[in-house]
């Protein structure tokens, strides 16, 4: 009976380290959701507490990125996270847009980075809210 559990333990584990390596994007790995909003855009997330989301965006570009939540689908009105990686440093601001341009710096700075980077011509950028 030890042989049988012992080797079905060992399948298990197996099985376990071969969909790891069949998910080859970690942050496939790390987020429970995902949905591309088109295809150089990826956005992942967990919802670990009521009110708390994890989020990850993934952008095929070097430079700023930005995600928006609005109340009726489009600019005005919507609180933004703009983020961008500069020598290995990553940065994020919550803004809100009053207008269709550049949007101000939110009185409310609820967004929290939790990390990003830059590889192989994406942008990575991971936060909370």
């Amino acid at each position: 009976m030890r042989i049988f559990a012992m080797k079905y333990l060992l399948l298990c584990l197996n099985f376990v380290l071969l969909s790891l390596l069949v998910k080859s994007n970690t942050l496939e790995i790390d987020y429970e959701f995902s949905q591309p909003l088109d295809p150089s855009y990826n956005l992942y997330w967990n919802n670990p507490e009521d009110d708390v989301i994890e989020m990850a965006v993934e952008v095929d570009t070097l430079g700023w990125v930005g995600l928006g939540f609005s109340p009726n689908g489009g600019m005005i009105g919507s609180d933004i996270m703009m983020g961008w990686v500069k020598d290995g440093v990553v940065t994020i601001t919550d803004r809100f847009a009053e207008s269709e341009s550049l949007p101000d710096m939110d009185k409310n700075q609820d967004f929290e980075l939790v990390g990003g980077y830059e590889k192989d011509g994406k942008t990575v950028i991971k936060f909370r809210r």
